[in-house]
């Protein structure tokens, strides 16, 4: 009889724990969401930008060749910092072989390149303006 009784308690207590866990769920979804800080949510989409903006920084660069048919451009440029490469001349992609237009060699440029494809791709291109 000892044993009938730890098994009815074992059922018992299973079911018991099935109805707590039920009205505990059901009185979550009932509260209020009324003291939710919803400006939480929108300093977390600014920080976003901020670091989005960050990694995008422009580099300082000297138009060496421009290639229109292909989309590509020739540049000396400084180091760029959110892809970790060093000072040094090579061939880019454009993302816009219209960004080309008015660009002519010699310029003085600033420009954003990303890693997109295992390759590397000018995403902003901007001539300086000469002193």
């Amino acid at each position: 009889m000892i044993k009938n009784n730890n098994l009815m308690s074992v059922a018992t207590m299973s079911k018991t724990l099935g109805l707590m866990l039920l009205v505990s769920c059901s009185s979550a979804s009932a509260m209020p969401h009324d003291g939710v800080n919803h400006a939480a949510h929108a300093e977390v989409a600014q920080t976003a930008n901020a670091a989005q903006q960050k990694t995008t920084e422009l580099t300082k660069a000297t138009v060496r060749k421009i290639d229109l048919a292909e989309g590509k451009i020739t540049l000396k440029h400084e180091a760029i910092q959110n892809i970790g490469m060093p000072a040094m001349t090579m061939v880019f992609k454009v993302a816009d072989p219209a960004m080309l237009q008015g660009i002519a060699v010699d310029d003085a440029v600033l420009f954003a390149a990303e890693k997109q494809d295992r390759k590397l791709l000018i995403t902003a291109l901007e001539k300086q303006q000469k002193p």
